[in-house]
């Protein structure tokens, strides 16, 4: 699976991890799952309602070169 890179705003702002903003990656080196997880921190606001929007880029992390796109399996949204 050769698996390509997305950017994910929420709010109309590019999420941020943990350790920092950056764009999703669908590609793991020697596959060992067929998708990977990762935590985004939902902006502080006194809002009730969030806009998440997952957008496939035409690149990615795999040294081929090849193989674009992207799929989402699920998005779960956990208050603090």
């Amino acid at each position: 699976m050769r698996l390509g890179r997305a950017r994910v705003e929420i709010d109309g702002h590019l999420a941020v991890t943990p350790e920092g903003a950056r764009h999703m990656s669908g590609y793991l080196r020697k596959q060992g799952a067929l998708f990977v997880t990762t935590d985004f921190v939902i902006p502080r606001s006194p809002r009730k309602v969030h806009t998440v929007a997952v957008t496939a880029l035409n690149e990615t992390d795999n040294p081929a070169g090849s193989g674009f796109g992207f799929a989402v399996n699920a998005i779960v949204c956990v208050p603090a």
